[in-house]
């Protein structure tokens, strides 16, 4: 590794990134963008967001109701998470804040058990819980 390279692997660690966090309340899920995605959801033309599973953290419960949603037969769906080249990806529907809507279905290749080692004690956030009520 050339000087240049270690300088930059220092100094990309150094700087601690948002994680994608998926919580629950009440039965509900939320998602909130972290700082990371392999996608750019900004672009008009993305209908949702992707991230490396390295980068979430999930709630036991959150994770709980995520393995209870059914794969469709589509090859997307609200909530997404399959394996690919870069590692596990989690993908859903909508902006970088987002609340997992009843009914919601996976995709096809819908795989929740690839955030098992995820799963982390999240403080659900207050608006959150304003919004689906305490």
């Amino acid at each position: 590794m050339t000087k240049k390279a270690a300088k930059k692997a220092a100094s990309k660690k150094a700087t601690t990134k948002k994680p994608t966090r998926i919580f629950s309340h009440n039965g509900y899920v939320g998602i909130e963008g972290g700082d990371e995605y392999v996608n750019d959801p900004d672009s008009p033309s993305n209908m949702g967001c992707v991230v490396l599973a390295k980068n979430v953290e999930i709630t036991q419960e959150a994770y709980d109701i995520l393995k209870a949603i059914p794969k469709s037969r589509d090859a997307i769906g609200e909530v997404m998470c399959w394996d690919s080249v870069e590692g596990p990806c989690f993908g859903w529907l909508g902006g970088k804040l987002c609340m997992v809507s009843e009914g919601a279905e996976g995709d096809r290749d819908y795989t929740p058990s690839l955030l098992r080692d995820r799963i982390k004690k999240i403080t659900v956030p207050k608006e959150f819980k304003q919004a689906v009520g305490s």
